[in-house]
């Protein structure tokens, strides 16, 4: 019985790798709801069972705003657009951070403090997005929500010259980069002007982590709270296993490679003849250059023919060779219909 045992043990470790691994990714099609306002909604990225690849990828769509279903921890962002192949660009007034040494500015209007992390496997961009302190004596610090793996500190009176000035972001400001690989962060500012002795442009100081070359101005800082501050997140698939730069989870023409700043996540791209998205399958996935669609090529030569034909029958052909053209144009057409893979037909459902 103890052998039994052992032997049932060792046939389950061997079978259960082989289904996972042979478990096809839902892929789908026109059934899925395809944009929420403006936004594509792009799978991975979905809304409803079989129209994302897991949980961190779902989304959903309330009066045209579309936001992540699991993975906006804090319920911040709003999604203004899916880049492929590894981002996400999000919206929120909600991550700018303000304090005025001003007594007319009511202390809980301030905001001085921000804080936000993504779920996995959401990341901050690091390549994207930079963290800027504006004012004019200015002391803003940033770190990561452990506390512990990243801090730095943004001062305005440090740009003391215009060369230093645009070096960092402009006059009155100053901007640095994050690390890699942080999917959230905690930052405040403080405004130290003295406003009794001298004037400044504005009654108070501001930090905020955005998109680089997000255009911080009078407009943008009057509407404090009412602003969409654009943040780039990163995303990748730790779905299966990317082997010999192949994953079941990309679809046809395309391949897979792990990511530099995190182990055991990876992209799927579309190969170099190809373009589409690399996650599906079929006309929605990547489309080869090889793919021939017959309605076309054959409509416009088809049509040629049959002008041609019309156009001489009257002179010497007659009516027999005008059935007789049609014929032959029809038999092309189904020729070419038969030995050309029906690519508008959808996926099985899954």
């Amino acid at each position: 019985m103890r052998n039994l045992e052992l032997v049932s043990i060792a046939w389950l470790v061997v079978l259960l790798p082989l289904a996972i691994a042979n478990k096809k990714p839902c892929n789908p099609k026109h059934k899925c709801q395809p944009k929420c306002g403006n936004v594509s909604i792009d799978y991975p990225f979905g809304i409803g069972k079989c129209c994302y690849l897991n949980e961190a990828f779902e989304v959903n769509c309330t009066n045209g705003v579309l936001n992540l279903a699991k993975s906006d921890i804090e319920h911040k962002f709003n999604i203004s657009a899916i880049r492929f192949p590894d981002q996400v660009l999000l919206l929120s007034n909600e991550i700018m951070a303000r304090d005025c040494n001003d007594t007319c500015i009511d202390r809980d209007k301030r905001q001085s403090n921000v804080s936000f992390v993504l779920g996995e496997p959401f990341k901050v961009s690091s390549r994207a997005n930079r963290f800027r302190a504006m004012g004019c004596d200015t002391t803003a610090y940033i770190n990561t929500t452990d506390y512990t793996s990243f801090m730095s500190r943004c001062d305005t009176q440090w740009m003391i010259s215009s060369a230093e000035a645009k070096k960092h972001g402009g006059l009155g400001q100053c901007q640095i980069a994050l690390p890699y690989n942080y999917s959230g962060y905690r930052y405040q500012v403080t405004d130290m002007f003295d406003y009794t002795i001298s004037a400044c442009w504005r009654n108070c100081s501001y930090a905020v982590l955005a998109e680089e070359g997000y255009d911080i101005n009078d407009e943008v800082l009057d509407r404090f709270h009412n602003n969409q501050i654009p943040l780039v997140a990163e995303w990748a698939i730790q779905d299966h296993l990317c082997v010999n730069n192949t994953s079941v989870t990309c679809g046809e023409h395309a391949w897979c490679n792990y990511t530099a700043s995190e182990s055991g996540y990876y992209h799927c791209h579309c190969n170099s003849d190809c373009d589409g998205n690399p996650y599906l399958n079929g006309t929605d996935g990547c489309r080869n250059g090889d793919v021939r669609f017959p309605s076309v090529a054959v409509a416009l030569a088809g049509g040629a023919v049959l002008a041609a034909t019309l156009g001489a029958s009257s002179y010497s052909y007659g009516s027999w060779a005008q059935k007789k053209a049609i014929r032959k144009l029809t038999f092309k057409l189904l020729q070419e219909l038969q030995n050309t893979e029906d690519v508008s037909s959808p996926d099985p459902p899954c």
